[in-house]
């Protein structure tokens, strides 16, 4: 009798030890579903926010005329809330990069928008190439040098 009640609690024990480690391996995976879901979601916030400040300083340098495009080549540093902050506080980086061309008739603007992760430029999070032509002017100035 002895032996039997012996082989029972064993069995007991050996069931209990495959049910926690079922129910281990079972949170382990949970956590990490969970925590690949975070950033998915982290990365889903960032471009976003990415392509919302973008489309802003898009609109805004397509109303500028071609002498204030001349002068708009900037790095605008935001914080995790997407407003300008000084270069210490920003999460992010908004870099504006402007190349004019002289065309037959006026001048064309390219316009590249590059919103990059403040703290390490080479992790971009979006980017926007734009364009824009000025009937009637010229990219050239009397030096015969681009603006």
């Amino acid at each position: 009798m002895s032996k039997k009640a012996f082989s029972r609690s064993q069995l007991f024990l050996i069931e209990l030890i495959v049910v926690v480690l079922f129910f281990s391996f079972s949170a382990a995976i949970a956590m990490m579903v969970f925590g690949k879901a975070h950033e998915l979601s982290e990365d889903a916030k960032a471009l976003n926010g990415a392509m919302a400040i973008v489309q802003s300083a898009a609109e805004t340098d397509r109303s500028k005329s071609l002498d204030e495009v001349r002068t708009n080549s900037e790095s605008i540093y935001l914080n995790e809330n997407w407003v300008k902050s000084t270069e210490e506080d920003a999460e992010y980086l908004l870099k504006v990069e402007i190349d004019l061309e002289d065309r037959p008739a006026g001048a064309m603007a390219l316009l590249n928008y590059i919103v990059s992760d403040a703290s390490d430029a080479e992790d971009i999070i979006y980017t926007l190439e734009t364009k824009k032509y000025y009937s009637g002017q010229s990219g050239i100035g009397s030096a015969g040098e681009v603006n």
